[in-house]
């Protein structure tokens, strides 16, 4: 399941290993206020429907990453390496499911999820977390208690999803010797920096980075186009645009 139901974020530490047992001693604990009031928090647990007992959970963030795309990034599974291989599984898939709906990639902590069907790109991120107005929160990722949840961080994590790229055409007409640009967000898209697309005898034609959410066209990187931005369409791979106006 996934959860921000108050009671079961409070229970985090409830896991054998955790240090956000509110009955504990240990100092840590005090980021559970964190993970309470953060929306950039989520949990993901695997939870009895009689005894409501959490044998498995880990905590899902929303992160920025160096280009500002958002990442979907899940924290070190609990009980650390003790999580039932089916419990993992069915852990990962919830997490999957979260990066497919924002179309963003998905991430964890290096060798934090091993199974043995999974394929893992190992990478070296640059996130960071916006955090919120709780007082601090303990993060894995970060290695520690952060003041109100708000860290930046390198380290190495493996790339667990990431979402396809899309074939985007465009039929619009242009005058001899212009050419068309896209700016946007997402998929290492920015509104500063432009994408060239190619012409061809279906139109302009370009293979959008994995990740992308929202675009405008632009003539020769300096005209932009009308009207409200461009969305992408959640699990689709190519899509037709037509009647584009500058």
């Amino acid at each position: 399941m996934e959860s921000e139901d108050p009671y079961d974020l409070l229970l985090i530490g409830d896991v054998a290993g955790s240090c956000q047992n509110i009955l504990s001693n240990s100092d840590n604990n005090r980021g559970v206020l964190g993970t309470l009031k953060h929306g950039q928090t989520h949990l993901l647990a695997i939870k009895h429907k009689k005894t409501e007992e959490v044998p498995a959970r880990l905590l899902m963030r929303h992160l920025f990453d160096e280009h500002n795309n958002t990442v979907v990034f899940l924290e070190r599974p609990y009980p650390v390496g003790q999580v039932p291989a089916p419990l993992l599984k069915a852990l990962l898939e919830l997490g999957k499911e979260k990066a497919l709906q924002m179309n963003a990639p998905l991430y964890a902590v290096h060798d934090s999820i091993q199974l043995n069907d999974l394929q893992a790109q190992r990478r070296q991120m640059s996130l960071r977390a916006l955090g919120g107005p709780a007082p601090c929160e303990y993060s894995d990722l970060a290695q520690g208690l952060k003041t109100n949840g708000k860290f930046s961080t390198t380290a190495d994590c493996d790339l667990l999803y990431s979402p396809p790229s899309i074939k985007l055409t465009v039929k619009t007409k242009l005058k001899y010797g212009q050419n068309l640009y896209m700016r946007g967000e997402g998929g290492n898209l920015t509104w500063d920096k432009s994408l060239k697309l190619d012409w061809t005898p279906d139109g302009w034609v370009i293979e959008a980075p994995a990740g992308l959410r929202e675009f405008k066209f632009l003539i020769d990187d300096k005209t932009w186009e009308r009207g409200p931005n461009h969305k992408i369409q959640q699990g689709i791979s190519q899509t037709t645009l037509e009647n584009i106006r500058f």
